[in-house]
């Protein structure tokens, strides 16, 4: 069966409903706050699309029977990918993953948070001080029987909108965006060539892009260099999520001389 997206997957896979999806999400969130706050690191805030591919993750691991960061489903193989056909383009990423038979829905948050934090793989990613987002997907078989995915990134800047439309061999595209976390200096990229320079936390262009190129917003260094942490294709649908603003840090990713 070839699933195009996690929201799809979800849909033809849906398992025995949840009291409070919403609250259980919102729970594991907080917990797994407290826990960062308590080893002195900044919180994250929750993203939408990551919820939608952490869904679409869990609710298939327990369909096709299988515990693994990797998916058998052509195009959903790996948290990056998943993250992507989300609407979500974000290059630092991590993933956790839980299973478990017989925890009570009300302490589930609770045995999520205590499991990830016992586990040293797990303790790193949610305690990484890079991640500032978060997304929990859950999914249930059976009684109190559960997979869970937790899934974390760097976004630092957030797209407001995302239009394209054809011209010629080529896309015309108006993007707005702003700034999450970094310097309010930086610039659109097009496959790694700048091609409007900003210097404010509201990012606004028009500009032409050959369909096969990828579009990338970075944010300048003090090394005059663009640091690029939000890249994608050109003709890409991109997710406009709703989020929390946290506090600033500094990005990383792949560095881009500006012209």
């Amino acid at each position: 069966m070839k699933i195009t997206t996690p929201l799809l997957l979800a849909a033809l896979l849906a398992g025995p409903a949840l009291a409070d999806e919403a609250s259980l999400i919102t729970k594991i969130i907080a917990l797994s706050n407290q826990m960062r706050k308590e080893n002195g690191v900044r919180p994250v805030a929750q993203l939408n699309y990551l919820n939608d591919a952490a869904a679409g993750h869990s609710i298939e691991m327990i369909k096709l029977k299988y515990f693994s960061h990797t998916s058998p489903t052509v195009g959903l193989e790996r948290p990056k990918s998943r993250i992507e056909v989300s609407g979500g383009w974000d290059m630092s990423i991590a993933e956790n993953i839980y299973r478990s038979a017989g925890v009570p829905e009300n302490e589930l948050a609770e045995d999520v948070v205590d499991a990830f934090m016992n586990s040293p793989v797990h303790r790193a990613n949610l305690l990484n001080p890079k991640f500032n987002s978060m997304g929990i997907g859950i999914a249930r078989t059976g009684k109190d029987e559960w997979a869970i995915t937790q899934l974390f990134s760097l976004q630092t800047v957030a797209i407001d909108s995302y239009q394209t439309n054809p011209a010629g061999g080529a896309l015309d595209i108006t993007l707005k965006a702003h700034v999450v976390e970094g310097g309010d200096q930086g610039g659109i990229l097009i496959s790694d060539k700048v091609v409007n320079k900003f210097s404010s936390p509201t990012i606004e262009g028009s500009f032409q892009a050959p369909t096969d190129s990828k579009v990338g917003v970075g944010q300048k260094g003090a090394d005059g260099m663009y640091n690029v942490e939000l890249e994608f294709p050109a003709g890409a649908k991109v997710a406009t999520p709703v989020r929390t603003e946290v506090a600033p840090f500094s990005t990383t990713g792949k560095k881009v001389k500006g012209s």
